[in-house]
């Protein structure tokens, strides 16, 4: 099993008057969570705490012991599946403190990692990020779920337009949104010297990937440094949004 490091920041911004994003690093779970309460939505905050809150209670309630003939029936989920599934409490826990019929008054992001035997399990809905630093090379390991991924992927917009589309704010899948969601999930092997990075788009808005990249290099990488560096970046380019930064580094196997 390879140790971690973790490193999380994060900053109301030079625009907003509260901090919409919620993030929980749980370093003996060995998990990371980051939320982003959605803008246009009331009690945004609300709903990325609940968020947070919901999917730690579901990964660390213990597993109940069963008779081996309910297991035989009813097979104990893999890691990934558990993931999916807390994602999936997240957004009935959310959905559920809703009480205003008339509008969808509660939504958040909701992005984690989940470091178990090896591997790291990544969940996403929204259009918060999980990235991945690997021997100098950048790669976005989540897809948004915004009106802006579907018009690129569908090469109705193109990567420079992006800056004055007028609907890139839209979110098409979120917590809480719905009685039900569908979660994006993988499992990725883990790799010593891997860096990690949540973060909202109060940072991916305003810093472009190759700086991402330079502040998740360096043989003398410190998480928390990076995190801090990478909210300083965000409000110096405006700080337009809040800016939420998590980021993990895999060590070497522990003894």
């Amino acid at each position: 099993m390879k140790a971690l490091r973790f490193g999380a920041a994060t900053d109301v911004g030079q625009v907003r008057d509260h901090n919409e994003d919620a993030h929980a690093v749980i370093p003996e779970r060995r998990l990371a969570l980051l939320a982003d309460g959605m803008g246009g939505h009331e009690r945004g905050d609300v709903a990325s705490k609940l968020a947070v809150q919901a999917v730690r209670d579901a990964l660390e309630r213990p597993l109940a012991r069963r008779p081996w003939w309910i297991r035989w029936l009813r097979p104990i989920p893999d890691d990934l599946t558990r993931l999916a599934r807390a994602f999936e409490h997240a957004n009935d826990a959310v959905h559920k403190a809703d009480d205003r019929d008339d509008v969808f008054s509660m939504g958040t992001t909701l992005v984690g990692v989940w470091f178990r035997e090896g591997d790291v399990l990544v969940a996403n809905v929204g259009d918060s990020r999980a990235y991945r630093w690997r021997a100098g090379e950048l790669v976005q390991l989540t897809r948004d779920h915004s009106l802006v991924s579907d018009y690129l992927d569908a090469g109705l917009l193109t990567p420079a337009q992006v800056p004055d589309f007028p609907f890139r704010n839209i979110i098409n899948r979120g917590i809480g949104l719905r009685p039900a969601v569908e979660v994006d999930r993988w499992r990725l092997p883990a790799e010593a010297d891997d860096r990690i990075l949540l973060c909202s788009d109060g940072l991916t808005d305003l810093v472009d990937d190759k700086t991402i990249a330079g502040q998740l290099a360096g043989e003398d990488f410190q998480p928390q440094a990076a995190a801090d560096a990478l909210v300083a970046l965000a409000n110096e380019a405006g700080g337009v949004d809040n800016i939420t930064a998590v980021v993990v580094h895999v060590l070497a196997e522990e003894s």
